[in-house]
């Protein structure tokens, strides 16, 4: 086994649940952010607080806690996130935090991918694991996104494709769903949407719970197609792969 192909994807995987924590961060805030800010407008002055934990008989653990809690809400109050007072724009925190971070996280989640596919596959072209033919066909698509992975899916590269995964849909009867190389291109050609033209701060139609969902699904697929990647250059590492698809898996598409 290749290790090289193993930590690069080891690194991606990595940093993208990082980004999965970062919007699940924003999401938790976006929900409970009037909540928040119910409590901030109740948040009792400095001196009246000492006053009555002093003199009511309670835990140090309950002390501690209301101390912690009044300094942090004290502190995000200093940035007029709970006040709209001088503020001309548009539009409730809270779904803008939801809506913005689906965007930011939706857009980096494909930057991530798209940059291991081709580091992994990097790996491959120095260990000379490809023939002639089909490393010229890699290098002279590395710039053209769809071109690129359009190679990949056809078979010529690895033998077969490796954008095929099984997608668990949760609900009252659990299914799965097959996906395939079309929803890859769906999500890079959203990606390029909002890249190149975001029309609202709704960033799309759909509810917040419909991006939600959108996000969760679409960085499961990316993460199983990186994993395929990964295991498909770790087989090419072993033996080199010529330049006719496997005719069961052509006929699968």
């Amino acid at each position: 086994m290749n290790q090289q192909a193993l930590d690069e994807f080891k690194r991606y995987a990595q940093f993208s649940v990082r980004v999965d924590r970062f919007f699940n961060m924003v999401n938790v805030y976006g929900l409970h952010h009037e909540g928040l800010k119910e409590a901030y407008d109740k948040l009792p002055p400095a001196e009246r607080l000492k006053e009555v934990l002093s003199s009511v008989d309670m835990g140090d653990d309950v002390k501690r806690f209301l101390v912690v809690a009044a300094s942090r809400l004290g502190y995000m109050g200093t940035t007029n996130v709970f006040s709209n007072e001088g503020d001309q724009a548009e539009g409730e925190i809270w779904t803008d935090a939801l809506n913005f971070a689906f965007y930011t996280c939706y857009c980096f989640q494909w930057t991530l991918f798209e940059n291991f596919a081709k580091s992994v596959i990097q790996v491959a072209l120095d260990a000379g694991a490809f023939n002639s033919d089909i490393a010229a066909k890699l290098r002279e698509r590395w710039q053209k996104t769809k071109q690129f992975f359009d190679l990949i899916e056809s078979g010529v590269v690895f033998g077969r494709t490796p954008f095929r995964t099984a997608l668990p849909i949760p609900g009252w009867q659990p299914s799965i769903e097959d996906i395939g190389y079309n929803r890859l291109n769906e999500m890079r050609e959203l990606r390029n949407k909002f890249i190149h033209g975001v029309e609202s701060p709704d960033i799309l139609s759909e509810g917040l719970m419909g991006k939600q969902r959108r996000y969760e699904s679409g960085m499961w697929i990316l993460r199983k197609f990186a994993e395929n990647i990964m295991w498909e250059v770790q087989r090419a590492l072993g033996h080199e792969i010529g330049t006719t698809p496997n005719p069961s898996l052509a006929a699968d598409r």
